[in-house]
């Protein structure tokens, strides 16, 4: 995991003003307790994030989400906060599958998920470049189950 939080802490460092990352534990609830999720990472819309006194009940932009999963989240990763996701308007949902080497990208409306094995690309604004991460060598650093 450290390889995509470092990837997006560096992309985004680059584009000032338009996100933050956060690494787990954050509980975002989007003001509801019933709606409780903990991404491994996630990017913050920046103008949500004003300083060290923001409270996590106060987000509810969240750009990008990623969980990598494992067997005892396979289904609640894929199906429960992925319907959760979908339904608070994240915009970009990652899925880490490292015992498929994949990762499912789904957005607010998708019905399927893109299945992407080789590079993952990503963009915190239409107009900024992309983010890429090869996926190889993601996938060398994360511990698959056996």
């Amino acid at each position: 995991m450290g390889r995509i939080h470092h990837a997006l802490f560096d992309y985004l460092e680059a584009h000032p003003g338009d996100g933050e990352v956060v690494f787990s534990p954050a509980d975002i609830t989007w003001g509801s307790k019933k709606d409780l999720a903990q991404p491994d990472v996630f990017v913050v819309a920046a103008d949500e994030v004003r300083d060290s006194n923001t409270s996590w009940d106060s987000i509810r932009t969240l750009l990008l989400a990623v969980e990598v999963i494992s067997p005892s989240s396979t289904r609640y990763d894929r199906v429960t906060k992925r319907r959760l996701y979908q339904r608070r308007g994240v915009a970009t949902y990652w899925v880490v599958d490292p015992d498929a080497g994949l990762v499912e990208v789904w957005h607010p409306d998708d019905e399927r998920p893109e299945i992407v094995t080789d590079t993952l690309r990503w963009r915190v604004a239409v107009e900024a470049e992309e983010l890429v991460i090869e996926l190889g060598d993601l996938f060398r650093e994360l511990p698959r189950s056996q």
